[in-house]
C-alpha cells in the first residue's frame, strides 16, 4: 500500500496509542456531526462509509456507535432499511451520567451553595422576562407543598423536592442553555448528595419557614419584574439557605460518628423513599409559538402532585 493510498483510507484515523480506538473513533465521529451541521434525527453514513472515513476494523466501529447508543446520542435501528440515526440526549441522562463523577470528589454543601450564590440571581435576572402565569402558578404550588410540610400533610422528600422545583421552574426559562443546565445540574446535585442527609434527620422547621417566607418574596419579584430586587432576593436566600444546610450536614455527619444517634437514622428507608420524588418539574416537548426559549423545557405542567414524578 502507498503512502497515499494510506492517507485516503481513514482521513480521520489516526495514531491511537493511549486510548481505546473505538472511543477515539466515537469523539472523531462526535466532531464530524458538530462540523457537519447534523442535527438529532439525521442518519449517520452506513457502516462501509464510517469505516472509510474513520478507519477501523466493522467491529471497531460498532463498538464506538453503541459506546454513543449508551450516551444517547445515536438510536441504532436492525433491518434493511436500518442504521444509526442521531438523537438528542435527554436532560436526565446527561445528568445521570455526569453526577457519580463528584461522588468521591468530596462536594459538600459548602461547594455546592457556593455555585449557587454565583449562578442563582444570574439565573433570574435571565429568566424573569420569560416566566409565564403557568410557571408562576406552578412555584405556588410547590409553596403549598412546603407549607403543607410544615403542617405534616407531605412526607419530608415531598417537602424537599418542592423546595426545589420552585428554583428548576425559574431555570426552565434561562433562555442559554448552557447557564440553564448548569443551574439545573446544580440542584441536581444539591438534591442527590445533600438533601437526603437532611431528610434523614426528619422536621427542619427553621429551614423551611426560611425558604417559604423567600420564595414568596421572590415570586413577587419576579410577577413585578423587577429583577434586581429578584436577583437581590434569590441571593439573600441562598446565603441563608448556606449556613442553614451546612449546620444540618454537619448535624448528619456527627450522628454517623455517634453511634447512639446513627442507630436512629434510617438510611434506606430515606434513600427508597426519595426515588419516588424528582426535584425536577414535569416537562413537556414546547409548542410551536409558545414563547419558549429555543431548546428549553416547558414549565407549563410543573406542579406535580407533591413533587412526585408524574
Amino acid at each position: 500500500m502507498t503512502a497515499n493510498s494510506t492517507m485516503t483510507v481513514g482521513r480521520y484515523a489516526r495514531q491511537r496509542t493511549r486510548a481505546k480506538r473505538s472511543d477515539l473513533i466515537a469523539e472523531e465521529l462526535l466532531r464530524w456531526v458538530l462540523l457537519t451541521g447534523k442535527a438529532p434525527g439525521d442518519r449517520l453514513p452506513q457502516e462501509k462509509e464510517l469505516m472509510e472515513i474513520f478507519g477501523g476494523s466493522r467491529g471497531t466501529l460498532r463498538e464506538a456507535l453503541k459506546s454513543l447508543e449508551v450516551q444517547g446520542l445515536v438510536e441504532i435501528v436492525t433491518g434493511p432499511n436500518g442504521g444509526a440515526r442521531l438523537t438528542r440526549v435527554p436532560e436526565d441522562r446527561a445528568m445521570q451520567l455526569l453526577t457519580p463523577y463528584f461522588y468521591f470528589k468530596g462536594l459538600n454543601a459548602e461547594a455546592i451553595y457556593e455555585a449557587r450564590l454565583v449562578l442563582e440571581p444570574v439565573m433570574v435576572r435571565a429568566a424573569i422576562d420569560h416566566l409565564t402565569e403557568s410557571d408562576f402558578a406552578a412555584m405556588r404550588q410547590t409553596i403549598k407543598v412546603c407549607c403543607d410540610g410544615l403542617e405534616g400533610r407531605s412526607n419530608p422528600a415531598a417537602h424537599r423536592a418542592a423546595e426545589l422545583q420552585f428554583h428548576h421552574i425559574i431555570a426552565n426559562r434561562v433562555p442559554n442553555a448552557l447557564l440553564r443546565f448548569f443551574c439545573i445540574f446544580t440542584n441536581h446535585i444539591l438534591y442527590s448528595m445533600v438533601t437526603p442527609k437532611a431528610v434523614v434527620q426528619g422536621e427542619q422547621r427553621a429551614f423551611a419557614h426560611h425558604v417559604v417566607d423567600a420564595h414568596v418574596a421572590i415570586i413577587e419579584a419576579l410577577e413585578a419584574r423587577d429583577a434586581k430586587r429578584a436577583a437581590s432576593l434569590m441571593l439573600d436566600h441562598i446565603r441563608t439557605a448556606a449556613g442553614m444546610v451546612e449546620d444540618m450536614e454537619m448535624a448528619f455527619h456527627q450522628a454517623i460518628i455517634d453511634q447512639s444517634m446513627a442507630a436512629s437514622l434510617d438510611l434506606v428507608a430515606t434513600v427508597t423513599g426519595m426515588s419516588a420524588f424528582d426535584p425536577r418539574p414535569h416537562r413537556h416537548a414546547p409548542k410551536s409559538g409558545d414563547g419558549d426559549p429555543a431548546g428549553s423545557s416547558s414549565s407549563d405542567d410543573a406542579s406535580t402532585n407533591e413533587g412526585s414524578r408524574t
